[in-house]
């Protein structure tokens, strides 16, 4: 729902929904997890061929958003086609196996995986905060 609210003296334009309020929570989650772009499995599952091709995702979390009574998986875009490297796309792979494991509570084996990509990271100098904040869990 969209429009304006008030009286002529007041106006205010305003929005209300469930992707309002889903976007609100990807965009707290972004400060959260220290990532760009966050996006709904939804959104990937629209055109799932698609969006592989001209972007490198993977998994950071499922939430629940206020009204809902199921949690949604949101999915980090680490790259889009012009810049994927091997290493982002298999380290992209291997989070998202470890996401995986971690929701079949084999958590030993995700947090090994979420070591593992974590360091690749590392080694190009960065923190990769998704992965170390799913190692802490």
């Amino acid at each position: 729902l969209a429009g304006n609210i008030g009286s002529h003296r007041r106006m205010k334009y305003g929005l209300l929904g469930d992707g309002i309020n889903l976007a609100a929570r990807l965009k707290g989650l972004n400060s959260r997890y220290h990532t760009q772009t966050l996006c709904s499995a939804s959104v990937l599952a629209e055109d799932r061929n698609r969006a592989k091709l001209f972007a490198i995702t993977r998994p950071v979390d499922r939430v629940a958003v206020k009204g809902k009574s199921e949690p949604t998986t949101v999915h980090e875009v680490m790259s889009h086609n012009g810049h994927q490297e091997p290493w982002l796309t298999q380290a992209a792979k291997t989070h998202a196996e470890a996401f995986d494991l971690y929701q079949a509570k084999r958590f030993q084996e995700a947090l090994d995986k979420f070591g593992e990509v974590y360091k690749q990271f590392e080694k190009r100098g960065t923190v990769d905060e998704p992965s170390r904040l799913l190692q802490e869990r």
